[in-house]
């Protein structure tokens, strides 16, 4: 085959080598997200393997706070929409609740459970 032919080839959608149709690529822009990503986004919310309150930001009104958590869970959920495995994050979703709601209680010097029944409706990223 000619290089001319395998242009023409190449244009029309069909294999070179057999003639064929072409089985299409799969193209993603982000990389597959590994345990690696997973835990390294679990370790920014977590101390000793375990949710904790984030001191950064636990001077600011409950309402920035959930704010504050809420987007970075849509930048982590982002994340996985382009690798296209949205399935994943569902302990990094808990674990950003559990600290999103330790930080206001130790602010307010009480429990995760009160904080999570006062804003019950409203705690959804």
């Amino acid at each position: 085959m000619t290089w001319g032919n395998a242009e023409r080839w190449e244009r029309s959608g069909r294999s070179a080598a057999t003639g064929g149709p072409r089985t299409p690529t799969p193209r993603t822009s982000a990389p597959a997200a590994g345990e690696g990503v997973i835990k390294a986004k679990i370790a920014l919310y977590s101390k000793r393997g375990k949710p904790a309150r984030r001191s950064q930001v636990i001077n600011f009104s409950d309402h920035d706070i959930v704010r504050i958590y809420g987007a970075e869970y849509r930048g982590v959920v982002q994340y996985y929409l382009l690798a296209g495995d949205v399935r994943r994050p569902h302990r990094v979703r808990w674990v950003m609740l559990t600290s999103m709601l330790k930080t206001p209680a130790a602010k307010h010097h009480t429990s995760v459970r009160r904080i999570a029944a006062k804003h019950k409706a409203r705690t959804c990223f």
